[in-house]
């Protein structure tokens, strides 16, 4: 019953399922959700069909996706999944069986880093995926499958093409097409036989390829300058499976063809004749062996036999016995282009390998391998060698080689003169290779070899691109004699006349102490004119010689420096001797290393300027530039100079040019006679032509500077000299003539231009100067004064030759000066000067001075032609005694319409001045004077002599007024002055005589003498000078007939009427005569006075006298009388005598007799302090008016000439005598009576008595007896 419920439910069921399958696309979510919850990975299906077959349900699955995640390490992914589930089977199996499963366009992605690492239940989902495809699935078929495994990072995709599975029991077996897409572009067939669970499966699998196409795999493990283009692999492959891993192959080659070659590359064919692999694993690496290995290129073969190991990410191979190194050059192809295996092949490399050990990797391969007996050719310029040892390393894309060499032959005589025989060799070479623009690049490479030989040691480096052909060449040759240069010469390269030029020019001794060649650029492109290369040769000489040129003295103890660059050579030395020139930094160049080419030299020098010379006149410049350096342009001191010469090889133009330096040298132009001190600049020449700008110097010891060029023409040699400066006026006057300096000042610019020819024997020139004199100041007489802001043109035009010299000069428009000036004697032999509207033209011998101005200052222009010819009579800073530039003026011709002598002004003046002998005669005409004036040459014994007709001032400005002079007899001159007829200052002096003389200790006054119509003046005396003993002494003495006129006419209106004079004096005073002073006055004067009277007395004008009247005294005393002496005062004479001594002048006995009574006077006065010390004694006549005069004479000094007094008697006792006290200054006396006498007389009558007819009363008596009487 049970069994039959069973049944029914089963059938039930069954029938369920078959109707509920089409349906089933919509409940597919459990299959998913059964999937993820049983196996924790993620599964999508697109869509489900399904129907009952007749074994069982039939399903389709569309798009179904596994995907991975942290519970999977694959991801499924595939287009269409058709299986047919036998029901049956299935319920007896207990899990799920099908008969047919079919997988189409499969996608599997395996992390086997993941797996590999995995333990026995980690991902659940790849045991369900072993139990389908090994256990529960009896059969299944692929299409369109591909499998990629990753690991290391590294992803391997396997295609395959198709594959049919069985599962029988323990037994698994399948077959198929596979492509591994690394390593083919086809696919090979495989079988494959597996027993055992899905955990542990053993068998074997075998591959068999058939043309197949590896040039994928090839490309990937070789990087080749030759990529595999094609490849028609056939092989057979046994791998052994134990516990589902390979654990042995081996690889049988059958005949292979391969294909080298890009599309810019010629199509390399080889191939691989046979040969086998085998390997198997120990531990993490496979061991391999490849036997009989042939490999065909170029009908050649190379037959390898090797071992080795693989792991994952190595290749290890070596060689199991030696081999010939020239079967090696079938494999050049693979790393070079045509034109490199080419080369290499020309070099005909030979030895033999004796070990290789190589190792491949992932980023390159290593390399370690010993070659012996290694040789090749000469090619080019790169040398040979044989008999050599190597020991070459390799790594990834670069690898070295170790050179061993003894008794080789370097063959070098394409280079060199010979080969050379080596006795031993060692270095290292690097061969790599380079990434450059236009592809990869071999390289081989040293960077030092050392080569040691009987005749040449040497240490080479090279660089050799063998894609390229470029080739970089260093070596280092080892110290020999100058004498065997010839070794070292590369003939071939620096060409025939250059070898020999070099072997002529280094003679004598000296040292190679070493060689350099170094190399860049292809061989066949020497010379490089375009800047292809560069080829540079350089050697080393100490202590040689270098004789250039025959026309010039050798270089010599030179350490020299040859480089030969190209097709050129420069030679370097930092020092050597030139003759007597230091010479530092020379260089020496030929610019073309061919016949026509020429020898360039460059050379600085250190010397002093007459070793230059004496070098100049010891080369080819000795007829133009030695001879100029030698007798027209001296240099003194130390210089330094650039020298350029260009010798050509075919000819004998020599081009010597230079520039010489002047730090600060003196330098002499003979021709022109200028001295330039502290020359600075630089000097440029060419052969025979001279130049500098600018050049900065010291003339006369004022900055200047200077521009120079000089030219050969024909047999002449011409100068073009130009100067300018800013000079201060006062260092040019301190060297030719320091009294200028109080009448010039500042600075002022100035430019000059001098030409001048050479010719074999002389000179001549033609020089101009010119300054605005801007900034000078001149206080110099018209037309040479100017203040400083202002100009005036001052311009110099000199032409001449050896002998003279025509000088024109010009200041502003109203000085002009022409003159001849012998060089020997170098003072003008004829000279003008032309000052304003002088029309004077000519110039007779020696110097002539002319002028035509309005004013003349004759001062002014004594001192100005004084200091003008006695100028340059010394040397200035020398010191030593030459002549003055001008002598003393012949002639001087003057017109002024005012000529200022002293101060003093001749109007419409014409002075003719003529020299003889040194003496000056002077002829004045003018308004003022007429005169001869002699001025002796003998000054101090001759002095001056003075004879005029007239002389007449009506005014005199003092000069010298305020300013003290200390007067020195010694350098004063004797005097003799006449003139017949003087007036000075409106005062008629008559006719004046003064005669001093020299005496032995001072001057002598001879005679001083004044003699007019109505008196003489005559004294004579000396001035003492001696030492501290320094005085005047004067006497004489003055007589008038008439005193009144004579003072008038002198100037003075005394007063005086009728009277004589006398007075004899006898004075002294301290100092010269010109130095008179109160304070030093001594002396005595005596005087007298005739009968006479004085006049017109008052308070102004000349009438002295009544400074010192008493009538204001008596008028506050007693009457306001009028002055009653207004109309005179009648004396019958005056005497007295008085006493000078320390500035005061003492009188004890002055009497004055007059009419209205006697006057007394005693007393000083101190003519200092110009203060009255007087007692006055007054006697009046009571007979009538008694007045009172004190009377001095013109000159104060003298005495006290009178006293006055007017006073009225008012009663019939009269005074006897008045006594006064006089005190005050001169200019206000003070007057004070002291006391008086009296006594009784008869007063006259009141009235005028009457006169008779016969006896009238003139008015002289009136005047005598006048009496004003004031009763008030």
């Amino acid at each position: 019953m049970l069994l039959a419920i069973f049944l029914v439910l089963f059938a039930v069921m069954l029938s369920v399922m078959r109707y509920a399958l089409p349906h089933i696309d919509h409940k597919k979510y459990l299959l998913e959700d059964y999937v993820s919850e049983k196996y924790g990975v993620e599964l999508k299906i697109g869509s489900v069909q399904a129907d009952w077959e007749k074994s069982g349900p039939s399903i389709v699955l569309n798009d179904v996706v596994l995907a991975n995640g942290d519970s999977s390490p694959v991801a499924l992914g595939i287009k269409q999944v058709h299986m047919e589930i036998d029901f049956w089977e299935s319920l007896r199996l207990r899990m799920l069986s099908s008969n047919a499963f079919t997988l189409d366009a499969l996608t599997l992605e395996i992390d086997a880093d993941r797996l590999d690492g995995a333990g026995e239940s980690d991902f659940p989902v790849v045991d369900a995926l072993k139990s389908l495809f090994l256990e529960q699935l009896q059969r299944f078929s692929l299409t369109d499958g591909e499998v990629a495994i990753t690991r290391n990072n590294e992803r391997e995709v396997l295609q395959l093409e198709s594959l049919s599975w069985i599962n029988k029991d323990r037994r698994h077996q399948g077959t198929g097409a596979v492509r591994v897409q690394e390593l083919a572009n086809n696919s090979a067939s495989f079988i494959l036989d597996l027993t055992g669970t899905p955990d542990s499966l053993d068998g074997v699998m075998y591959a068999r390829a058939e043309d197949l196409d590896i040039s994928p795999w090839v490309s990937g493990l070789l990087a080749t300058r030759r990529p595999l283009r094609e490849s028609r692999a056939n092989f057979e492959v046994w791998a052994e499976v134990k516990e589902s891993h390979f654990s042995a192959f081996y690889t049988e080659f059958h005949e292979s063809k391969l294909a080298w070659g890009g599309d810019d590359a010629l199509v390399f064919n080889s191939g691989i004749r046979g040969g086998s692999i085998q390997a198997q694993p120990v531990k993490d690496k496979w061991h391999f062996r490849v036997d009989q290995l042939i490999f065909d290129a170029n009908d050649q073969s190379l037959v390898t036999d090797l071992v080795g190991t693989v792991s994952d990410n190595e290749l290890l191979v070596n060689t199991v016995k030696p081999a010939p190194v020239n079967p090696f050059l079938v494999l050049l192809p693979l790393f070079t282009d045509d034109t490199a295996d080419d080369n290499i092949r020309d070099i005909n490399p030979g030895g033999q390998l004796a070990t290789l050990q190589v190792k491949l990797q992932p980023k390159g391969f290593d390399l370690a391998a010993k070659l012996i007996d290694v040789s090749w050719d000469q090619d080019g310029y790169v040398p040979g060698l044989s008999h050599l040892d190597m020991d070459i390393f390799w790594h990834k894309k670069q690898g070295v080689v170790l050179l061993s060499a003894d008794d080789s032959t370097l063959d070098i005589d394409n280079l060199l003169p010979e080969s050379v025989k080596v006795s031993k060799l060692r270095g290292k070479v690097f061969v790599y290779r380079q990434s450059l623009d236009d592809g990869n690049h071999w390289v081989v490479q040293s960077h030092k070899l050392d080569v040691q030989s009987d005749k040449l040691s040497f240490q080479p480096a090279f660089r050799f691109d063998t894609t390229s052909r470029e080739l970089s060449v260093s070596a280092d040759i080892a110290s020999r004699p100058v004498k065997d240069i010839q070794h070292l010469l590369p003939g071939p390269v620096i060409g025939k006349n250059t070898t020999a030029f070099l072997n002529r020019a280094f003679v004598g001794p000296g040292q190679i102490e070493g060689a350099t060649i170094l190399w860049q650029g292809k061989p066949a492109e020497f010379p490089f004119s375009g800047n292809e290369g560069v080829f540079q040769a350089k050697v080393q000489l100490t202590g040689s010689t270098f004789r250039f040129s025959d026309d010039w003295l050798p270089l010599e103890g030179l350490d020299l420096t040859l480089l030969f660059e190209n097709d050129s050579l420069t030679m370097h030395s930092p020092g050597g001797t030139l003759g007597g020139v230091a010479v530092s930094d020379m260089t020496a160049v030929i610019p073309a290393l061919r016949g026509d080419s020429k020898v360039i030299i460059d050379a600085t020098g250190n010397a002093r300027g007459a070793d230059v010379t004496s070098l100049m006149l010891q080369s080819s410049l000795s007829g133009s530039l030695g001879r100029l350096l030698e007798k027209d342009v001296q240099i003194k001191g130390d210089l330094s100079a650039g020298l350029h010469l260009e010798i050509p090889f075919d000819s004998n133009k020599v081009i010597a040019q230079g520039e010489v330096t002047l730090p600060g040298n003196d330098v002499h132009v003979s021709s022109v006679k200028m001295n330039f001190t502290g020359a600075t600049g630089k000097v440029s020449f060419e052969n025979e032509k001279v130049q500098f700008t600018d050049l900065e110097a010291s003339l006369l010891g004022q900055p200047v500077r200077l521009s120079f060029d000089g030219k050969q023409e024909d047999e002449d040699y011409l100068v073009d000299l130009s100067l300018d400066g800013t000079w201060n006026i006062n260092p040019l006057l301190a060297e030719f003539n320091p009294d200028f300096d109080t009448y010039l000042s500042g600075d002022a610019h100035w430019q000059a231009v001098v030409a001048l020819r050479i010719p074999p024997e002389g000179f001549s020139y033609r020089a101009n100067i010119t300054t605005p004199l801007t900034g000078l100041s001149s206080k110099l007489p018209a037309p040479f004064a100017k203040t400083a802001d202002s100009d005036l043109l001052f311009n110099v035009i000199s032409e001449g030759n050896e002998q003279a010299s025509t000088v024109k000069a010009s200041l502003g428009d109203d000085v002009r000066f022409e003159g001849v000036l012998p060089h020997q004697e170098m003072q003008f032999s004829r000279a003008h000067l032309a000052l304003g509207d002088s029309d004077f033209v000519g110039m007779g011998i020696g110097f002539s001075i002319s002028a035509a101005m309005d004013v003349v200052n004759v001062t002014d222009w004594y001192k100005t032609i004084e200091l003008l010819v006695s100028g340059m009579g010394s040397g200035g800073e020398s010191g030593t005694q030459k002549n003055a530039l001008f002598s003393v003026p012949e002639r001087i011709f003057v017109n002024a319409g005012n000529l200022v002598i002293a101060g003093q002004n001749l109007h419409n003046a014409k002075i003719t001045t003529k020299q003889q002998n040194n003496n000056w005669m002077l002829d004045i005409n003018a308004t003022e004077a007429r005169a001869t004036v002699n001025l002796y040459d003998d000054w101090l014994s001759r002095g001056v002599a003075v004879e005029a007709d007239y002389i007449r001032f009506e005014s005199w400005e003092s000069e010298d007024e305020g300013v003290a002079h200390n007067w020195d007899a010694n350098t004063l001159p004797p005097v003799y002055f006449h003139c017949k007829q003087c007036i000075f200052l409106d005062k008629d002096l008559g006719e004046v005589t003064l005669d001093v003389a020299k005496a032995t200790s001072g001057l002598d006054i001879r005679q001083l003498s004044a003699v007019s119509k109505h008196g003489k003046f005559s004294a004579k005396g000396k001035w003492v000078f001696d030492g501290d003993d320094n005085n005047t002494l004067l006497g004489g003495s003055l007589e008038s007939d008439d005193v009144g006129l004579m003072l008038k006419n002198w100037g003075v209106d005394s007063g005086i009427k009728d009277s004589g004079a006398r007075m004899n004096f006898d004075l002294s005073w301290a100092k010269s005569p010109m130095d008179f002073s109160a304070e030093s006055l001594t002396g005595d004067v005596e005087w007298s006075l005739s009968d006479g009277y004085l006049s017109e007395v008052s308070d102004k004008g000349s009438r002295i006298f009544t400074l010192f009247s008493l009538n204001s005294l008596v008028r506050k005393l007693s009457l306001d009388f009028r002055d009653v002496f207004a109309k005179g005062f009648f004396y019958d004479d005056m005497s007295g005598t008085l006493s000078i001594a320390d500035g005061k002048a003492y009188t004890g006995d002055t009497v004055i007799d007059g009419g209205a009574g006697e006057i007394n006077i005693k007393g000083y006065t101190d003519l200092v302090e110009n203060q009255l010390n007087y007692n006055v004694v007054f006697s009046p006549n009571v007979t009538g008016n008694l007045p009172i005069l004190v009377y001095f004479l013109a000159t104060p000094p003298t005495a006290l000439a009178a006293l006055a007094l007017d006073q009225v008697l008012t009663s019939a006792k009269v005074i006897s005598n008045v006594n006064y006290h006089v005190t005050g200054s001169l200019s206000e006396p003070v007057f004070e009576e002291v006391g008086r006498d009296s006594k009784e007389v008869a007063l006259p009558a009141k009235t005028r008595p009457a006169t008779s007819p016969d006896d009238p009363i003139t008015d002289q008596d009136m005047e005598r007896i006048k009496l004003e009487v004031n009763n008030g």
